[in-house]
């Protein structure tokens, strides 16, 4: 299922990034480049981040930034960023945060069967540390397990 979505174009691995607006425009990118979102979905992630916090920051170096279908998305998406040395999002039992997956939804509904997929995933402490590493290969490896 994730390899659906989960393409080579769609991660990104780099060292650092400057602040964790960066680390979201920069995840958020392939599914920009690809129609799947437009620039006010990251806008949209971006204020209400000011408004309320990391509200997608989700475990212990793991974020989803998302945001409503009606704020820009034009269908259903998920790109991975990581950032092998991590980014300060604000969240403190969280921070600092290496695994990055940019999810976009169509509707409330038709996104249901991916997010199992991820949360499966993200279900194994093994896996965060190793997509936290930054390498490709083992990145493609978990990623085709689920």
């Amino acid at each position: 299922m994730l390899t659906d979505y989960l393409t080579k174009e769609r991660i990104h691995i780099c060292d650092t990034v400057a602040d964790w607006q960066q680390a979201v425009t920069l995840s958020a990118d392939p599914l920009l480049k690809q129609g799947v979102i437009s620039q006010r979905y990251i806008d949209e992630i971006i204020a209400e981040h000011g408004r309320t916090g990391p509200y997608y920051v989700l475990a212990p170096g793991v974020a989803m930034p998302h945001s409503r279908p009606e704020n820009g998305s034009n269908g259903i998406g998920l790109s991975l960023l990581v950032i092998r040395q991590g980014i300060n999002f604000g969240s403190e039992d969280n921070d600092p945060v290496k695994v990055i997956f940019f999810l976009a939804a169509k509707d409330a509904d038709s996104h249901i069967a991916l997010i199992s997929s991820l949360a499966e995933l993200l279900d194994d402490e093994e896996n965060i540390a190793l997509l936290a590493t930054g390498n490709r290969d083992t990145i493609d490896t978990i990623i085709q397990r689920y």
